[in-house]
């Protein structure tokens, strides 16, 4: 980190990208953390952060996860504590969650493990994220502006390999893009009492139903005009 101490205005390279490469995250680890990374086609590799070399900022790296197909690519980057579960989204809206234990800790540079079966009717994973204890909604956003809020106890629990559930409904032509999970207050169901998150929203479990919201060019839901 003593690299990053001072940052200028205009900023400086974090890391040495190829002409058709991309960074599509970047997280603050331990070397004993394990890392988990997600690819379009289904994919997923566990390794310690310990196996990546240090290096300076200019260097390109290390490979993590070595590629189906030329087509396939990396989509998102997590860190793994225990307890957890990862949750994976796929572009035409299925999803499940599973637990990070499912996941082998396995070195680096490998072909992976399966994380979700991708088909024609799925689509190809759009994003995943790691799901604490104490995270109560998930917000699926797609490309044309639709946001649906649920309850993450909602979501379907599965193996590896399965598909999941559809999460939301699409319009022709639309695919979803990103998911966020909310950590408020969060409602103890057998004994009444309120658990708190880290969040700043606070939301109850009777927040169950999906809540489906168009955004306009501004961002603003037509429930909110």
């Amino acid at each position: 980190m003593e690299e990053f101490e001072v940052v200028r205005r205009s900023g400086f390279i974090a890391m040495d990208l190829e002409e058709d490469d991309e960074l599509i995250g970047a997280k603050l680890a331990r070397a004993d953390d394990d890392v988990l990374m997600i690819t379009t086609e289904g994919k997923a590799i566990r390794f310690t952060v310990a196996e990546l070399r240090s290096a300076s900022r200019t260097s390109g790296g290390v490979r993590g996860i070595r590629l189906g197909s030329k087509s396939d690519k990396v989509v998102s980057l997590n860190l793994t504590p225990k307890d957890s579960e990862l949750l994976v989204v796929t572009e035409h809206a299925y999803g499940k969650c599973t637990p990070i234990d499912d996941y082998p800790t396995q070195s680096r540079g490998g072909n992976g493990v399966i994380t979700l079966k991708v088909t024609e009717k799925t689509g190809k994973v759009a994003t995943a994220r790691v799901i604490y204890e104490h995270d109560n909604d998930l917000m699926i956003i797609s490309a044309s502006g639709i946001v649906i809020r649920m309850d993450v106890d909602t979501i379907i629990r599965g193996g590896r390999a399965i598909q999941g559930r559809r999460m939301m409904n699409l319009d022709e032509g639309d695919a979803v893009v990103a998911v966020a999970t909310t950590n408020g207050k969060k409602l103890d169901a057998q004994n009444g009492s309120d658990e708190e998150g880290d969040g700043d929203e606070s939301l109850t479990k009777d927040m169950v139903e999906a809540e489906e919201v168009t955004l306009d060019g501004n961002g603003v839901g037509e429930e909110e005009q």
